[in-house]
């Protein structure tokens, strides 16, 4: 694993576009859930902004995963878990998921490297 491991739910362009204007090449690959949490276990970074996703992927790794909303930067040391939810509907304006329904919803487990 690369030296830094973080944990992120969601990609956006912009750390493409970042990683692509340093001459990084991006390379992903999907994880079971028990290869995501066996390289999360050592400690990550987590970049979950959400607290009820943070409670959901905490249960299906088995492990704590903290809010934090921070801006991420990629580098070639970075070894990173994308943790994608596939939302079984659209939300209504102002409406909320239940528990039960955040609980049952697939996630998708990736791994994210840079290369030169």
């Amino acid at each position: 694993m690369k030296t830094n491991t973080n944990l992120l739910n969601s990609l956006p362009n912009a750390v493409l576009i970042s990683a692509a204007k340093q001459g990084f090449k991006s390379n992903l690959r999907p994880l079971k859930v028990d290869a995501a949490s066996f390289l999360l276990e050592t400690g990550f970074n987590s970049f979950v902004g959400h607290e009820s996703f943070s409670q959901v992927l905490s249960s299906k790794l088995g492990i704590v995963v903290e809010t934090k909303r921070a801006e991420y930067s990629p580098s070639l040391e970075d070894g990173t878990i994308l943790a994608l939810v596939s939302p079984t509907r659209r939300l209504a304006e102002g409406e909320k998921w239940t528990e039960q329904e955040l609980l049952s919803m697939p996630v998708n487990f990736f791994l994210l490297t840079f290369s030169i």
